[in-house]
């Protein structure tokens, strides 16, 4: 049986989406090959070496991110990882922290496929050349921006396109009233909703909460809307103290980490979910408001670019500006008394664009990748 290592390797202490990938691919690949885990400790059913990075690093924003690229923390973390494998999945930008030490590789392998996560350029160097150097290698690109510029600089025949896919139990879903009446939300609110880390520069949350602010001010007597932002991270100081200076404490919500029954019940109960992202290569978030049939406010992004649909018979979906002034209007019009919008075949194509991503699909086409990246030649 083929072993196949999947790296994640991470510094700070997270689940976010490319966890959940790495956990649905190695278990989905677990029952035809022999497959191995590398990377931050999540509850996952393979044999596994985890790297806690975090506990050792500064805290200071930036400061962790730039000290795990000495040298010596190779060294000090990673010195006992020795492992071979047929292929090796790697699914983390900084993977090389784990895999290379002192310019050789702690992981034997012939042949490689990069998920590619995030920024091509990391901290001056580009990933991930590092890893496929002298390597039979293959590129998954998460949307089609990145696919041309990846085949541009590594060719066509080493690139391809995955769609991620994950499954949503939306069977039954009603909002149970005790989740909110606890949150003091009242059944007549329109209710939005976000979740990530609260990094405004990449999730953009701030942009929400002074939308809200812009909404009661024009809606003076109307102050029914809600805003819940679920998630934790190093800028929650910044977005209570601007929910307090605005007076937003009964119309803004921040939840923290949420239970998985929790974020089922808010996407259940949702009128809208808001995801001003400044860059996504594909958006886990988006795909899940989708698949509820939810009304989705997105940035327009090369994740989101190519799966939402902004206008015409087949809209799924409304694209925003990063400007509370846009988010506020955009809302306002759309729960108006007559919006100029059809929120219900809107509804609808959500549904359908969401069914086509599933984990099912994922697994098949990464599966036929391994497939002809096994079955060919050595260089």
């Amino acid at each position: 049986m083929n072993r196949i290592v999947i790296s994640n390797v991470r510094i700070k202490p997270l689940f976010g989406g490319e966890e959940l990938i790495t956990k649905l691919i190695t278990e989905g690949l677990s029952g035809s090959f022999d497959v191995r885990y590398i990377g931050y400790p999540f509850d996952i059913k393979v044999q596994a070496k985890t790297f806690p990075f975090s506990k050792f690093l500064p805290k200071i924003s930036g400061v962790g991110n730039l000290l795990r690229r000495l040298p010596i923390l190779k060294y000090i973390f990673v010195k006992n990882l020795k492992m071979n494998c047929d292929l090796l999945i790697s699914n983390s930008n900084s993977d090389d922290l784990a895999l290379l030490r002192g310019g050789k590789h702690n992981v034997s392998y012939g042949k490689i496929i990069i998920i590619k996560h995030g920024p091509i350029f990391e901290f001056g160097k580009i990933y991930p050349d590092p890893l496929i150097k002298t390597k039979k290698f293959k590129i998954l690109a998460l949307n089609t921006t990145d696919m041309e510029e990846l085949s541009n600089r590594y060719g066509n025949s080493n690139v391809d396109l995955l769609r991620l896919g994950i499954d949503v139990n939306t069977a039954n879903s009603h909002p149970n009233p005790k989740y909110f009446e606890e949150l003091g939300i009242s059944s007549d609110s329109k209710v939005i909703f976000s979740i990530g880390r609260l990094e405004e520069r990449q999730k953009g949350f701030l942009k929400g909460i002074l939308a809200m602010r812009e909404i009661l001010d024009i809606n003076k007597n109307k102050e029914n809307f809600v805003y819940l932002i679920a998630g934790s991270g190093k800028d929650r100081k910044l977005y209570q103290n601007t929910i307090s200076r605005l007076g937003l404490r009964n119309n803004v919500k921040l939840l923290g980490k949420i239970s998985d029954e929790l974020k089922r019940q808010l996407y259940t109960r949702a009128d809208f979910i808001l995801q001003p992202s400044g860059a996504e290569s594909f958006s886990l978030v988006a795909l899940e408001a989708l698949k509820y049939g939810k009304i989705l406010l997105v940035s327009k992004n090369k994740g989101s670019v190519d799966i939402i649909k902004d206008s015409g018979t087949d809209q799924n979906g409304f694209f925003i500006e990063r400007d509370a002034k846009n988010i506020a209007n955009l809302l306002i019009s759309i729960t108006g008394t007559l919006p100029p919008y059809d929120l219900s075949l809107i509804r609808q194509n959500a549904l359908k664009t969401g069914a086509l991503f599933t984990a099912d699909k994922m697994l098949n086409d990464i599966r036929k990748v391994i497939d002809q990246m096994l079955s060919s030649g050595e260089i």
